[in-house]
């Protein structure tokens, strides 16, 4: 499976998520969000690593995803508080159907952070680092 196939298993699952989602791979830092009230899943980064042995390549793909909502800089903590859970909650979804997606065969080395007003749209959220190994490996005799 390619890079342009893992983002579209991004984005699908991105799709099926409950709530206003909008999914997005960004290039640069400028996010041009014309809907203030949707939810933003960005892929920022994704990079692959490949495992080589006698018999098969092994390609893990390390992605960096965010989880945004649109901020206030004057919002309270209280606000930012409960703005970090939705998205925590949203996140926690992603990754539940990422690890049962029948294209999956890894899911590992899961971490998360928090982010806070974030490009041109002021955007506070989650950030997820993940490894992912798809069933596509080569096998050579």
């Amino acid at each position: 499976m390619s890079y342009k196939n893992l983002t579209k298993l991004c984005k699908t699952i991105a799709g099926s998520l409950r709530g206003s989602n909008v999914f997005i791979v960004a290039r640069d830092q400028a996010l041009n969000v014309k809907d203030p009230k949707a939810d933003v899943i960005v892929i920022t980064n994704i990079t692959s690593i490949t495992d080589v042995n006698e018999t098969s390549l092994t390609k893990t793909y390390q992605i960096t995803l965010r989880f945004l909502r649109r901020d206030e800089l004057s919002a309270s903590e209280e606000s930012k508080n409960n703005l970090i859970a939705a998205m925590e909650d949203l996140q926690n979804e992603f990754i539940q159907k990422v690890n049962q997606d029948d294209l999956v065969a890894l899911l590992a080395n899961v971490n998360t952070g928090f982010v806070y007003n974030q490009y041109d749209a002021n955007m506070s959220g989650v950030q997820l680092n993940m490894n992912v190994q798809l069933f596509d490996n080569a096998n050579y005799c």
